[in-house]
């Protein structure tokens, strides 16, 4: 599939595009409107709610952040609007105190920063909380499911690799469907990290490769650590086996994502 084909544009979320579409290796597509994945809706519009909730069918948000962040999160337009929100942090390393652009600044400025394959790993080793996730998106049954993160493309990343690679999507076609984040690059510099006088300030300073090595989506990371998941694990699909209810919680997904 061509590079934004599955693109839902809104003007007040970020990098957000419908999984369905992308081919199994039997030739089965997965279905559209049923696992959404995307930036933070924190300050979504009415219109782009309207778009999420009449058109694609979104009736519940999965976000992967730390509660402090799912909590500052709670007089969004969703909340009012009276639809689903569930909150499985991923990260076991999120600051639950000051905010989260603070804390990936200072790390930025501090050079320790790098990429993102160690951090994906952690999330993966984490499954007890991947088991959370995956009950709350077959749980809604043919509804839509928007997952996502802060910029919708690391935690949400892994996340949906592992859920495309379990059902048989193409290990070329999961880390395309990541490295698709990449096109958000600029917005995210510009919404996420822009509104940081802080790093305004030390922007000019950055190793540009630091620094895209954060906000990227490069294929070859998604690459190594679903190798890693091989290897560990045996395979992606293997992973969700080995879950507690791992058989019940993968033929959900698969009556989901394929039925």
């Amino acid at each position: 599939m061509t590079a934004g084909s599955r693109d839902i544009s809104l003007t007040s979320v970020l990098n957000v595009r419908d999984v369905g579409g992308i081919k199994t290796t039997s030739g089965q597509a997965v279905n559209t409107g049923r696992l959404i994945r995307g930036g933070k809706p924190d300050d979504i519009t009415r219109e782009d709610l309207d778009v999420l909730s009449k058109e694609v069918g979104v009736t519940t948000f999965l976000d992967l952040r730390g509660p402090a962040q799912f909590e500052r999160a709670g007089n969004s337009e969703i909340v009012r609007r009276g639809l689903a929100r569930v909150n499985v942090p991923l990260s076991k390393r999120t600051p639950v105190q000051g905010l989260e652009l603070d804390f990936v600044v200072g790390r930025l400025e501090a050079g320790t920063m790098g990429d993102h394959r160690a951090s994906y790993l952690r999330f993966v080793s984490s499954s007890d909380r991947f088991k959370l996730a995956m009950e709350t998106i077959v749980d809604q049954g043919n509804g839509a499911v928007f997952v996502h993160c802060t910029a919708g493309k690391d935690r949400t990343g892994i996340m949906v690799a592992i859920i495309l690679s379990a059902i048989g999507v193409h290990r070329d076609d999961v880390v395309a469907d990541y490295a698709e984040s990449s096109r958000a690059t600029a917005e995210l510099v510009r919404t996420f990290f822009g509104s940081s006088p802080r790093f305004r300030q030390i922007q000019s300073t950055l190793d540009p490769e630091l620094l895209s090595s954060y906000t990227g989506a490069a294929p070859e990371v998604m690459q190594d650590v679903l190798t890693s998941v091989d290897e560990n694990y045996g395979s992606p699909r293997q992973y969700l086996l080995d879950l507690n209810d791992g058989t019940q919680i993968l033929e959900d997904l698969e009556r989901k994502l394929l039925g």
